[in-house]
């Protein structure tokens, strides 16, 4: 699934995704992998990275991008019984624009936390 927003008026406002500054994806389709991988220049290996529990967090840069893969734990109480788990968020950005890549659940941009937003850096 996928939420489109560009900065207008210094926020972010959902728009179409062609005009769109900041992608946040949940649920991957496949045509949106092939999308990311084209638009922000990654392999297959660091959109699986995303997804994958048992990969850790890492920062990749070059001069025109950079890819974040970003894990924090989640304990999930069932009873007596205590889980771990983690939650997993990858952040993509190149060319002016940035893709919030979430495995799990959909999530839109919105709140206090996104207003006062002018650049695509301060949304992420």
């Amino acid at each position: 699934m996928l939420h489109a927003y560009r900065i207008e008026s210094a926020q972010l406002a959902e728009c179409d995704p062609a005009a769109a500054t900041v992608l946040a994806y949940s649920q991957l389709a496949e045509s949106e992998k092939e999308e990311i991988k084209r638009v922000f220049d990654l392999d297959p290996f660091d959109l699986e990275s995303v997804s994958d529990p048992d990969e850790v967090s890492r920062l990749e840069t070059t001069p025109d991008s950079a890819f974040l893969v970003w894990k924090s734990p989640d304990n999930v109480t069932r009873g007596d019984t205590i889980q771990f788990k983690v939650s997993s968020l990858g952040i993509a950005i190149r060319g002016g624009k940035a893709a919030l890549i979430h495995p799990g659940e959909d999530f839109a941009l919105s709140g206090r936390e996104f207003k006062h937003v002018a650049s695509v850096w301060e949304a992420i």
